[in-house]
C-alpha cells in the first residue's frame, strides 16, 4: 500500500473514522486517507482472552435506576433513522438551551456586555453612561465609561443584538451553554467514543460542574468565562495535526477563547507542545501546521490588542489599573498580581466549606465561594489520572494557567464554587473516558458525578433565591 498523493509505501493506521473506514497517514507528506481494504477472517487478529475480574463491591449497585443504564448504553449505540452526528448535537445543544433557559434566575443586572454591544452598534467604543451598579468602568475623557474586560463577549452578542433587540446577557449565556454541550459531543465522537458515552460526558459537563450555574446567571465575570471554556471545547474538537481549514479554525477558537479569557492565551503553548508531538521530525509539515494555526490564532489576539490601544493608548491589558480606587481596596495592597495571593486562593480551592443558617434552606454557600470537592470532586481524580497516565502537555498546561491566576488579587468573588478553575475544566474532562473504563473506580465516580449533579443544582437554586451569605 503507498500513499494516493505522493506515492511513498510508508504509511502508518490512525484509527477509523466515524463510520467505520480505516484511516491511515503517510509518513512523508502527512496525508490522512481512507482505504477500503477487504479482509477475510485469516486477516484479522485472533480475540484476547477475557481477563477474569475480581468483583468490587460498589455501594451504588442498591440504586434502583442503574440496572437500566447497559440498555441505554445499547441504544445509545444503535443508529438513529434520520439523524447525522450534527443532527444529534444540534438536538442536545437545543434541549439544554431550553432547561437551562427555564431553570435560570432573572436577567443580571452586571451587564457590561451588553451594553458595550449596542454601544458598538452605535459607533462607540465605550459606554455614554454609568450606572452606579457597574463599578468596574473606567472614565476616558472624550470617550465615555470604557469596559475594562476583554472584548470576545461583546463581539458574540453584536450580531445576536443587531437580530434580536430585546436578547438579555443572560440569554447570550444560555446559547452558550447549549454550544458547549454539542461541542463537546462532536469531540468524544471525534474520539471514537460511542454516542451514549459522548452524550453522557455533555451531560456531566452540563450539569455535574460549576459551568451550570454559571451560565444559568450570565453576569459579566460569567459570560466570559462560559464562553471562554465553550471555545476551549471548539479548539480541541477543531485540532488536527495536519494543515487545513480545520486547524485554522482551531486556532481561531482559541484566539475567541482567550479574548474572552485572558490567561487562556498560554493554551496556544499547548497546541504547539500537540503539533510537535505529532509532526516533529517532520519539519517541514511542524512548520506549515504551525503557521497555520497561528494564522487562525492572530486575529482575535491582535484585535484584542488594538481594542486596548483605541480605549487606553496602550497595547497592553491594564483596564483593571485604571479603575479609580482599585489599588486602595484591601485585596490589591500587593498589585493586581502577586505570589502572596497563592494561600487563599488554595483555600477557597480546597478548604472552603457552606455556611449554616437557622431557617430553609439551612445550608447556603459563601460568597467567597466553595471548595472544588464539594461542587465537582470528581475532577480531582480526573487530575490525579492525568498525573498518573503522564498526560504532560494537559498537567503542564492546567498548573501553569492555574498559578498565574492563583496570584489575582481577588478569589473570584462573588461565585459559586471556584470560577478561576473552569478555565481548565475542558483539560480535565479529557481524563474522564479512560477513568470510565475502569470498572474498580467507575461506581465510585458515577456516584460522584451524581452528588456533583445535586450540589450545582443546588447552587443554581442559591442564584436564583438568594441564598448566599459571606
Amino acid at each position: 500500500m503507498q500513499c494516493p498523493v505522493c506515492g511513498h509505501p510508508e504509511i502508518e493506521a490512525k484509527g477509523v473514522d466515524w463510520s467505520g473506514n480505516p484511516r491511515y497517514c503517510c509518513r512523508s507528506c502527512g496525508e490522512i486517507f481512507l482505504v477500503q481494504v477487504e479482509m477475510t477472517d485469516a486477516d484479522l487478529p485472533p480475540e484476547p482472552e477475557p481477563k477474569p475480574r475480581k468483583p468490587f463491591p460498589s455501594p451504588w449497585r442498591s440504586i434502583p435506576i442503574l440496572p437500566i443504564i447497559p440498555y441505554l448504553q445499547q441504544l445509545g449505540q444503535r443508529s438513529l433513522p434520520g439523524l447525522t452526528e450534527a443532527g444529534i448535537a444540534l438536538l442536545l445543544g437545543s434541549l439544554l438551551f431550553g432547561i437551562i433557559h427555564w431553570l435560570a434566575p432573572p436577567e443580571t443586572f452586571y451587564d457590561y456586555y451588553l451594553r458595550l454591544a449596542h454601544s458598538f452598534l452605535d459607533g462607540q467604543l465605550c459606554l455614554s453612561e454609568n450606572p452606579s451598579w457597574l463599578n468596574e468602568l473606567v472614565p476616558i475623557p472624550g470617550k465615555g465609561y470604557c469596559v475594562v474586560y476583554p472584548i470576545a463577549p461583546a463581539l458574540f452578542l453584536l450580531p445576536l443584538v443587531k437580530v434580536f433587540p430585546t436578547i438579555t446577557q443572560s440569554e447570550a449565556a444560555h446559547l452558550l451553554f447549549g454550544l458547549a454541550a454539542l461541542a463537546i459531543y462532536l469531540f468524544f465522537r471525534k474520539q471514537q467514543s460511542s454516542r451514549f458515552r459522548s452524550i453522557s460526558l455533555a451531560l456531566i459537563w452540563s450539569f455535574a460542574t460549576i459551568f451550570f450555574p454559571m451560565s444559568a446567571v450570565g453576569s459579566v465575570w460569567y459570560i466570559a468565562q462560559t464562553m471562554g471554556a465553550t471555545f476551549v471545547w471548539l479548539f480541541l474538537l477543531c485540532f488536527q495535526p495536519r494543515p487545513g481549514g480545520f486547524l485554522f479554525l482551531s486556532g481561531l477558537c482559541l484566539g475567541i477563547a482567550a479574548a474572552a479569557r485572558l490567561p487562556l492565551n498560554l493554551l496556544v503553548l499547548y497546541g504547539l507542545v500537540l503539533l510537535y508531538r505529532e509532526l516533529a521530525p517532520r519539519w517541514s509539515l511542524l512548520l506549515r501546521s504551525t503557521s497555520i494555526f497561528f494564522a487562525g490564532f492572530l486575529p482575535l489576539f491582535l484585535l484584542q490588542r488594538l481594542y486596548n490601544y483605541a480605549r487606553y493608548q496602550t497595547f497592553a491589558d491594564r483596564g483593571y489599573a485604571l479603575i479609580p480606587g482599585k489599588f486602595a481596596e484591601p485585596e490589591f495592597q500587593h498589585g493586581l498580581f502577586h505570589p502572596f495571593n497563592l494561600p487563599k486562593h488554595l483555600r477557597v480551592l480546597f478548604l472552603n466549606l457552606p455556611k449554616g443558617v437557622d431557617h430553609w434552606p439551612y445550608l447556603v454557600p459563601s460568597h467567597e465561594g466553595l471548595s472544588i470537592l464539594i461542587t465537582s470532586p470528581f475532577l480531582v481524580v480526573a487530575f490525579w489520572w492525568l498525573i498518573k497516565s503522564r498526560r504532560w502537555p494537559e498537567v503542564g498546561a492546567i498548573l501553569t494557567i492555574m498559578v498565574i491566576e492563583m496570584c489575582h488579587g481577588t478569589v473570584g468573588y462573588s461565585q459559586f464554587g471556584y470560577r478561576f478553575a473552569l478555565d481548565v475544566y475542558p483539560l480535565l474532562f479529557l481524563a474522564l473516558p479512560p477513568i470510565l473504563e475502569l470498572r474498580s473506580l467507575r461506581s465510585w465516580l458515577l456516584g460522584l458525578i451524581g452528588l456533583s449533579g445535586l450540589v450545582n443544582l443546588w447552587g443554581l437554586l442559591a442564584f436564583r433565591y438568594r441564598w448566599f451569605i459571606w
